[in-house]
């Protein structure tokens, strides 16, 4: 009888840690909260750090990691005139000029996911106003939309001795990785 109650209290405290720890309410993976808005959008969920802030002040879904460090995520959609992803980068490109002091792409057009979906990855660096900052940006294409996920990080050492662009890095993926359309 003793070894049946353990085998009942063992096996309830396993569905508790394994249910209680996949997803909220909202839907949000553990440890992570949604920051889209579904009464406005309804195209997409996007879920951060539970730590990060979220900064809708501008319009654009986005969050960054605190006051000190203020690497950055935002999701915009738009319809294009272009006809591919490639084709909307290369017109993006040729404004770099006037809005950076100086830019250089590290990949354009790697083949990845956003969420589920298939996307394109462009990594660029850029100087602006003295700063040498670094943006990895997704694109992909659901229905008539044009997704963009952009992350934006200084790509200088801080006072810490760290490159927030790579010291972040691994936590942008995780909310990459669990992005989803609706």
């Amino acid at each position: 009888m003793k070894k049946i109650i353990s085998l009942t209290i063992v096996l309830s405290l396993c569905l508790i840690v394994f249910c209680g720890c996949s997803r909220s309410d909202d839907g949000a993976p553990y440890g992570m909260k949604l920051v889209s808005d579904p009464e406005i959008n309804k195209y997409y969920s996007l879920y951060v750090p539970e730590g990060w802030t979220t900064d809708m002040t501008t319009g654009i879904t986005s969050a960054y990691v605190s006051a000190v460090d203020r690497s950055n995520i935002s999701v915009t959609y738009e319809v294009p005139k272009e006809n591919s992803i490639a084709e909307y980068w290369d017109n993006r490109v040729k404004q770099f000029d006037s809005i950076f002091d100086s830019f250089e792409i590290v990949e354009a057009g790697v083949n990845t996911k956003l969420g589920q979906a298939d996307a394109a990855r462009y990594t660029y660096k850029a100087t602006y106003n003295g700063s040498e900052y670094q943006f990895m940006q997704l694109f992909a294409v659901q229905g008539v939309y044009l997704f963009t996920f952009t992350y934006t990080a200084l790509n200088e050492e801080n006072d810490l001795g760290k490159i927030p662009f790579d010291s972040n890095l691994e936590t942008v993926y995780k909310i990459i990785e669990n992005f989803r359309f609706e």
